[in-house]
């Protein structure tokens, strides 16, 4: 069995494959950014060569945020380049590479299935369902104002943030009514970590009475370096250690302007899906996923017009990971 994970940026996908890899059954390795380009689904003999270009921003993943070019040259995957090149040759389909590819992680930890967590993997749901009967979904949501909160303070813009949560989180709920789609929450998770793990183990056909909680280094997430630990020191919950409840959510640590940005931006901002002739708005999807709401009290628009001009201007020059 195959499986991704996708949603939108600090919404606990990192959290969630960390608790996942530390599994027996399951191997969760790191991001590919290989099951979010559509481009590869759709066309895979024409596209596939752009895996190894020089030039990764000819290899997208479209959406809100284009992150060029893909990770499966990490090593900790374990296949020398030249065997991974050959594989791309070998391979009919990017699923058929992945399952491949994965394969020799999953056999060497003993494990039963693989686990792939890219948050852009949202754009491809429905392509990787439609790709294998034995394929799944985990889509990981958390609260919208809390989500962008915790990406403020990552360094993006409360436009392009809102932005980034309503397009990923959206994109997946296209095929949220597939039984092999199952719906998370990052408040269920850091609430009761055992019981959420017990609902994906249903879902995956496993065993739920040989969950493991506790942290192991060996899963913890193989980002690493200065940006790693910057990105880790935000975070309410270090994927790399225990599972705690904070006393206050993100949102509410920041101060009322912020806040008042953050709603404003909620508020205002809309997405434009594929497939899809009308305009979605946060306030639909989170009123679909239970989330409060939010009204707005203070107008930032002025700001966030500016916002969405620089934030033009930044997504053509550095493309940023989702």
């Amino acid at each position: 069995m195959s499986i991704i994970i996708g949603g939108s940026g600090s919404s606990g996908t990192t959290l969630l494959r960390s608790l996942l890899n530390r599994q027996k059954e399951v191997y969760s390795g790191p991001e590919m950014n290989l099951l979010n380009k559509p481009m590869l689904f759709d066309n895979w003999n024409r596209n596939k060569a752009l895996i190894a270009a020089l030039h990764p921003r000819r290899l997208e993943t479209g959406g809100w945020f284009p992150y060029p070019g893909t990770r499966v040259f990490d090593e900790d995957i374990g296949w020398a380049s030249s065997e991974i090149l050959d594989l791309i040759e070998k391979s009919s389909s990017v699923t058929e590479f992945a399952n491949t590819l994965l394969s020799r992680p999953t056999q060497e930890k003993g494990a039963q299935i693989w686990i792939e967590k890219t948050p852009s993997n949202a754009y491809c749901f429905s392509r990787f369902l439609n790709a294998s009967a034995e394929h799944k979904c985990i889509l990981m949501c958390r609260n919208p104002f809390d989500t962008v909160a915790s990406l403020v303070n990552r360094g993006l813009s409360e436009y392009f943030a809102t932005g980034l949560w309503l397009y990923n989180t959206a994109s997946a709920m296209q095929s949220i009514g597939s039984s092999r789609v199952m719906l998370t929450f990052y408040e269920h998770l850091i609430d009761d970590p055992e019981a959420e793990l017990s609902r994906i183990f249903e879902f995956l056909s496993l065993d739920p009475s040989k969950i493991i909680v506790e942290a192991d280094k060996d899963s913890q997430p193989k980002e690493s370096g200065s940006r790693a630990e910057a990105g880790f020191s935000q975070w309410q919950n270090d994927p790399r250690g225990e599972v705690r409840k904070p006393q206050n959510s993100t949102f509410d640590r920041l101060t009322d302007v912020k806040q008042q940005k953050i709603v404003s931006a909620l508020n205002r901002v809309e997405v434009s899906l594929e497939g899809e002739t009308r305009l979605v708005s946060a306030r639909d999807i989170a009123g679909k996923l239970g989330f409060d709401w939010r009204e707005e009290e203070v107008s930032h628009r002025t700001s966030l017009r500016i916002q969405r001009l620089e934030d033009l201007a930044r997504r053509s020059a550095f493309r940023y990971s989702t």
